[in-house]
């Protein structure tokens, strides 16, 4: 877009999970055990006025997660933007792939997102598939 405003993050930048929409889907994958263990010896820093800083709190979030199976962050690490994110399915075990969108609240409201879903889940799927056909490939060359 030719729209000034612009979120980039560097290639290895990180962004702590309790706060972005990827990670909450990775956060989903593991037992409330594992997420605890995982959690216990990060603190749940605090970005904006709407990042969730309890493990009861995004404990919530997380069955949210697993119930409509992708997650949002909603200004919830840098005011002004939303994320959303589905993961790359599998047929075998957790995934370890995940596709999201993101931009600012000024462009890309809740409802806008959430018409985005679809394609969103399509492009995952595509993603699925050419990882299949590579692991095939791989298994017939061997």
């Amino acid at each position: 877009t030719a729209a000034p405003l612009r979120f980039y993050l560097h290639p290895g930048s990180r962004v702590p999970a309790h706060c972005s929409a990827s990670g909450k889907l990775f956060l989903a994958q593991m037992s409330p055990a594992q997420r605890r263990r995982l959690l216990a010896h990060v603190p749940l820093e605090r970005f904006t006025s709407k990042t969730l800083t309890t493990l009861e709190t995004l404990d919530e979030e997380i069955e949210t997660v697993k119930r409509q199976g992708y997650a949002l962050d909603d200004e919830e690490f840098l005011p002004g933007l939303i994320c959303a994110a589905v993961l790359v399915p599998r047929k075998t075990g957790r995934s370890n792939m995940g596709i999201a969108l993101q931009g600012p609240i000024m462009r890309l409201d809740r409802d806008k997102v959430l018409t985005l879903l679809p394609a969103l889940n399509k492009a995952a799927k595509a993603l699925a598939d050419i990882e299949t056909q590579a692991e095939n490939e791989l298994q017939h060359s061997a």
